[in-house]
């Protein structure tokens, strides 16, 4: 049986991962403050592929992000 399904390109926090692997110590650096840039990319992902709607809310209050529904 063989597999048909393509190959997935990887995803911004994949790639962020990889980014900041040190193959040397073989850690992965920042790992104390990561939730933020990695929430950021996967954020990014999903407004890429538009699973998101982002509403803005003014200056003083920034914005929203909701998900969206897929089929």
């Amino acid at each position: 049986m063989t597999d048909t399904t393509p190959p997935m390109d990887p995803t911004i926090a994949e790639d962020l991962l990889l980014l900041l692997f040190d193959p040397r110590a073989r850690v992965i650096r920042g790992e104390g403050s990561l939730h933020y840039p990695l929430g950021g990319a996967v954020l990014s992902q999903l407004a890429l592929e538009e699973r998101v709607e982002v509403e803005d809310q003014g200056a003083w209050r920034g914005r929203t992000a909701r998900a969206v529904a897929t089929s």
